[in-house]
């Protein structure tokens, strides 16, 4: 190929290249109504993540006694029905251990949850606290998979809880808005190819970090038949 050729080949693909830049520009747009899909009104919308890890005395349908040790981590969204209720859907993975053979299966249900009675604290030692109280109603569907045996079950909870909030004064940039310690009631009944062969009612002692005014961080300790432990992510938009 000779010089000429060369140099009219070099320049088409330039001219090309230059085509295929100009074919797609791009300009930033602050404009909402700008978007095929514009910012929504996302109040009262919430989303998290919960695990929880709980070990319990059982009854197999044939009458047969043993341990389930269940770790649970689900996600979940929320809407705020009124300025004091909001109900969730969630669904995630139950992974259960009986007689020594573990196995896992989806986990779904849904939860309300009642915001009952917030109330200052008038004292000026301490600051801005309150007291706080509140109760959820939860129901999930799981299966277990042990060895060749599905086991479907499902569970209704509920819980009453009161929580002493304080709010921190100092950087924001390293300190949460305030801390919750929490403690209250338990209640966890079992049904299908697993029921509960222990208590059926107990107690969770928890912390709340109230990170922003939109995100909570949260863990905690809970008593059923045997110690377990819980831990969660709240995002409200």
């Amino acid at each position: 190929m000779n010089y000429i050729h060369k140099t009219i080949l070099a320049g088409a693909c330039l001219a090309g290249a230059s085509l295929c830049v100009e074919a797609a520009p791009r300009a930033a747009s602050m404009a909402n109504e700008n978007y095929l899909i514009a910012e929504q009104d996302l109040s009262g919308w919430s989303a998290g993540l919960y695990m929880r890890d709980r070990e319990r005395d059982v009854r197999k349908d044939n009458g047969a006694t043993s341990t389930f040790d269940e770790t649970r981590v689900v996600g979940y969204i929320g809407y705020r029905l009124f300025s004091w209720v909001t109900v969730y859907v969630h669904g995630g993975q139950s992974d259960g251990e009986l007689n020594g053979v573990s196995g896992d299966g989806p986990a779904i249900g849904g939860t309300a949850e009642f915001n009952l009675m917030s109330q200052l604290i008038k004292d000026p030692g301490l600051e801005e606290d309150r007291i706080r109280v509140h109760s959820t109603v939860s129901y999930t569907s799981s299966e277990a998979e042990t060895g060749f045996t599905t086991l479907d079950y499902s569970e209704v909870e509920a819980d009453l809880t009161i929580s002493l909030i304080n709010e921190l004064d100092g950087n924001k940039l390293f300190l949460p808005q305030a801390i919750g310690l929490t403690a209250g009631g338990l209640f966890s009944s079992l049904q299908g190819d697993l029921e509960e062969d222990g208590d059926t009612v107990g107690y969770s002692i928890g912390l709340d970090l109230l990170w922003t005014e939109h995100v909570t961080i949260h863990a905690g300790v809970e008593s059923l038949d045997n110690t377990g432990a819980f831990a969660g992510i709240h995002l409200a938009f």
